[in-house]
Formats: structure tokens, sequence, C-alpha cells
């Protein structure tokens, strides 16, 4: 199910909706009697929110329900790349100590911003999360495209313009390879993922 509608309402923006704010929400349909409301709501639909396109002062998000669950993968697939997210179960890494809270000291571009109080190794965030704690953008989640020598570029433009001063959380990204879970994170105990399944080249073997 798709649903088209106004961006007429002071409650949901296209700021909002851009910044991904009601990304797999959970949505409700139902039809009241307008003259009389007090006779309560009669329930259509429930689901959860999926893909937006916005154009021209409307929005249309697709709508989904129960049955999509079972489009989903259901159990692991073998890969030789770890199938865990950083922190998140199966990982069991601690992320308290791979976070730090920073502030913006300088904008160079909408993407694109430095700390001069990193001093961590090139490549240490990169694919790793950001939280905006305060400023314009505060609540929302970016993800790290790259960090080298404090500088820092996100994969995606804020839905508002960075400023200095603006406060942050960041954890250490991970690339969900082997060597990296051993070396950057002492985590290779609960690697999620098989080193040893042959590759494409042993196909022509």
């Amino acid at each position: 199910l798709e649903v088209t509608a106004l961006l007429s309402s002071g409650g949901i923006t296209e700021a909002d909706i851009r910044a991904g704010r009601y990304d797999h929400a959970k949505i409700s349909i139902f039809q009241v009697n307008w003259q009389s409301p007090e006779m309560g709501k009669l329930p259509i639909r429930s689901g959860w929110l999926g893909e937006f396109n916005v154009k021209d002062h409307y929005f249309t998000v697709e709508i989904r329900g129960i049955a999509q669950q079972l489009q989903q993968t259901v159990g692991d697939v073998f890969s030789p790349e770890c199938r865990a997210n950083l922190g998140g179960p199966g990982c069991h890494v601690n992320m308290d100590h791979f976070s730090v809270v920073g502030r913006v000291t300088s904008v160079i571009d909408a993407d694109r911003f430095s700390d001069t109080a990193r001093t961590e190794e090139a490549g240490w965030f990169d694919y790793g999360l950001i939280r905006w704690i305060r400023g314009k953008n505060a609540g929302l989640i970016s993800e790290v495209k790259s960090f080298t020598a404090g500088e820092i570029i996100l994969f995606d433009v804020l839905p508002e313009l960075l400023t200095v001063g603006d406060m942050y959380l960041m954890r250490a990204g991970c690339d969900k390879r082997a060597v990296t879970c051993k070396s950057k994170f002492t985590n290779f105990a609960n690697f999620r993922g098989e080193t040893a399944i042959p590759g494409n080249d042993s196909l022509y073997d």
C-alpha cells in the first residue's frame, strides 16, 4: 500500500522526512465520523512506514504490513564478512570504549567538517555513526564516510547546515573484515563470519 499526502501539516515537514525521522515509524489508518468524532474510530490497517518519495509539496510513502516480513531473509547466510552490527547482538564489543564526544570546529562543506580535537588514526571512524547532541540537527544520526586527520566526511547531507560548536557523539566504524575485528576491536572470538569460505576464484581452479 502507498499513501500520498500534501505537506500541509506543521507536524510533518519535508526536512524531517529527508532526515529520516519517520523511517520505519508505526502507522495506523482508520475512519472517523467527522461530524461526530466522539463515536470513535474504525480501524482499517496498521503497519510500518517504508520508503518515502518527496516532490512538489507532497510525499508518497510505502506502508508495509506483517506479510512484508515474509520477503526478508530468515536465519544466517554464510559469508566471509561479519554479519553482526558493531556493538549489537552477537558482536559483544563495548561501544563505550570506542565512542567520543566532540565539537565541530570548522565547517568545510554541507557534508564535511573538522574537529581539531580528534587525533585518532586515519580511518578509525570510517563507516561509523554520529549522533548529533547539540545544534539544529540534534537527535539525528549520520553515517561517516571517511575520517582523516580530524576531518569527517558524511555519506549524506544533513537537513540543517552545520555550525561551529555543534556537538556530537561519534562511534568507531567497522568494515566487517576479520582482520579489523581482531586488530582494532580485539574481538575475533565473536567474529560472525566464515573466513575459510572459498572465493569465486576457486570456481576456475
